[in-house]
């Protein structure tokens, strides 16, 4: 399993990303870093297909593939384990319980009472409790204190040892460099590469 992107651009009013080229195997981690606005969140979106390249290829993508943080998951008026259940219904099989152990005594909690990190610790839990081939992960570690970081970085390291891809992004290359597992990186700046 490879994914290849070859000299994407994307283009929108004043905004231009690329030529843009890498590819991803099986168990690698790819980190998109720029500033905001730099394109990061655009060409995961287009990787999924939800913006249209301007040009180039984009080859190999796996079908069964995640987001977070690109759109809103989270219902705030349902528990957690509400949240569960709905998403694995949504992934069509039953979550790897082992993913969700940190959450196990606060299921009944309503997601309105948490705080960012927490919502955010949840929902990245819920969706790496299922697997898929790729995930593609926005800003993740936002929000997080260090013991849900540690937590998380475990759960996105488990998947990479079972061989699935993850393209996470992030504001610099020094929260790239603390994770727990390598993470090949490619930095965006004001929307070029």
């Amino acid at each position: 399993m490879s994914l290849k992107v070859t000299d994407l651009r994307l283009r929108r009013a004043q905004f231009e990303l690329g030529p843009l080229s890498f590819e991803l195997e099986a168990g690698q981690c790819c980190g998109l870093i720029g500033a905001n606005g730099s394109g990061k969140s655009s060409l995961l979106k287009a990787l999924l297909g939800r913006l249209q390249i301007s040009s180039g290829s984009i080859m190999g993508l796996p079908r069964q593939r995640a987001a977070i943080g690109l759109e809103p998951l989270l219902i705030e008026s349902w528990s957690i384990q509400n949240f569960i259940d709905w998403y694995s219904l949504l992934a069509g099989r039953s979550p790897d319980e082992t993913f969700l152990s940190a959450l196990k005594s606060y299921r009944s909690m309503k997601i309105s009472w948490l705080s960012s990190g927490w919502k955010r610790f949840v929902e990245a839990s819920c969706v790496l409790s299922h697997s898929f081939e790729i995930y593609f992960l926005d800003e993740v570690f936002v929000h997080l204190d260090p013991r849900r970081r540690e937590q998380l970085e475990s759960l996105i390291h488990k998947r990479l040892q079972a061989g699935a891809m993850v393209i996470l992004t992030a504001h610099s290359s020094s929260e790239l460099n603390k994770l727990a597992f390598t993470c090949r990186q490619i930095v965006l700046d004001e929307g070029t590469s």
